[in-house]
């Protein structure tokens, strides 16, 4: 109310009491409503699309996994088979099996519990090893990458990237494994390279006891081979020193070390070796840490690395 009075004197220049200010909204027929009740009161819980991103299922066999009308439009291409193509036709539609893939890939069951309503799980598994090798899903991601920074008004092709390192616990279905001393976990880990919005750009998996800066050149060399305007990568300490050199002299892009800040003393301290900039310090470290997260949420079938 006191701000109110004090508006009304600048602009009218009569000063005016807050209980004056309180009759007169009053008698003009204005209530002040609680706010704070509004803002806590309970959202209701949201899982993945709402129905204004989804529409209907059209028929009784699609899933919340699968893909839409126009999520298959910019997909159709890269699965469907050339027109006049020689061989035998397809018993099954492809995007009903590009559906009973992503099923898997979002629930995390096995193939032999794949519904009834799809295809037979044998034959969506040899697809889906078919396509892995051909590099159909890398192609799928590549476009709704550029699509994504498009729509953000960015440019398709990144000019800075981030590396992190995440390790994480074995899955029951084995494989190469080890133990990261730093983390206290045995298992895996997760070396990938994203942009400066989070979208992944190359991953690479190892046994946990490997190194963040011995496996930094094995993920980083895919991803400037495929964005040659990459000219700047963003790392924590863990990369500094040979390790950043040798990145710097293998793939021919700047390497910048970003430290985390003391506890003490000014962002542009005369005495550190390092600008520290939050600018620079959120993607490598936020930006790295969202990327993971997003990965925990899809499962990878057997023979295949997250």
């Amino acid at each position: 109310m006191q701000e109110l009075c004090v508006a009304f004197a600048e602009r009218t220049g009569i000063a005016v009491c807050t209980v004056t200010m309180h009759r007169a909204i009053k008698r003009a027929g204005l209530e002040r409503t609680n706010t704070r009740q509004a803002r806590t009161a309970t959202q209701p819980k949201r899982y993945g699309y709402t129905k204004a991103h989804r529409t209907a299922p059209s028929t009784a066999d699609q899933y919340a996994s699968s893909l839409t009308d126009a999520e298959w439009a910019l997909a159709a291409d890269l699965f469907e088979l050339p027109e006049g193509s020689r061989g035998r036709p397809s018993k099954y539609e492809r995007r009903t099996m590009v559906d009973a893939c992503c099923y898997v890939l979002r629930t995390g069951c096995a193939w032999t519990m794949l519904p009834k309503s799809f295809p037979p799980w044998l034959t969506v598994h040899k697809s889906f090893s078919r396509w892995a090798a051909q590099g159909k899903f890398e192609q799928l991601q590549q476009r709704l990458f550029a699509q994504w920074r498009q729509r953000i008004e960015r440019n398709a092709a990144p000019s800075a990237m981030v590396i992190d390192s995440q390790a994480n616990r074995i899955s029951p279905q084995g494989g190469t494994s080890g133990y990261d001393a730093g983390k206290k976990v045995k298992g895996r880990k997760r070396h990938i390279v994203t942009d400066t919005l989070g979208l992944l750009l190359a991953v690479s998996v190892t046994a946990a006891s490997v190194q963040d800066r011995d496996g930094a050149p094995e993920v980083v060399a895919p991803a400037c081979a495929k964005y040659a305007s990459v000219k700047l990568l963003y790392a924590d300490s863990a990369y500094a020193g040979k390790c950043a050199e040798r990145l710097r002299h293998e793939n021919d892009i700047a390497v910048e070390v970003v430290r985390r800040p003391g506890a003490f003393g000014e962002w542009n301290d005369p005495h550190c070796s390092h600008v520290l900039r939050p600018a620079a310090f959120y993607p490598a470290q936020a930006l790295g840490r969202r990327a993971h997260s997003g990965l925990v949420g899809a499962r990878a079938p057997h023979g295949h690395a997250p």
